[in-house]
């Protein structure tokens, strides 16, 4: 084989390993993508159950707060 004809040879076998590597590129894209909306689903998993400890506590703050005050006006009225 000359030299021309392996040089040749060596660049149709190098098209086909370009698109192969060209190919796999937009799936390795799409995996990162993928595995930041997985992240960014759990973030906001773990950002909503926050959201609803932070608002039970504040409900459990403002029952807790009624009845004190409730507690008070009826010791206030019944001396």
């Amino acid at each position: 084989m000359s030299t021309t004809r392996r040089s040749l040879f060596a660049a149709l076998l190098a098209v086909p390993l370009t698109a192969a590597a060209a190919a796999a590129q937009p799936w390795s894209h799409d995996e990162r993508r993928y595995r930041e909306w997985l992240r960014w689903r759990e973030q906001e998993r773990l950002r909503r159950i926050r959201e609803a400890r932070r608002q039970r506590r504040e409900w459990r703050e403002e029952m807790w707060n009624e009845e004190r005050e409730r507690a008070a006006w009826e010791r206030r009225y019944r001396r």
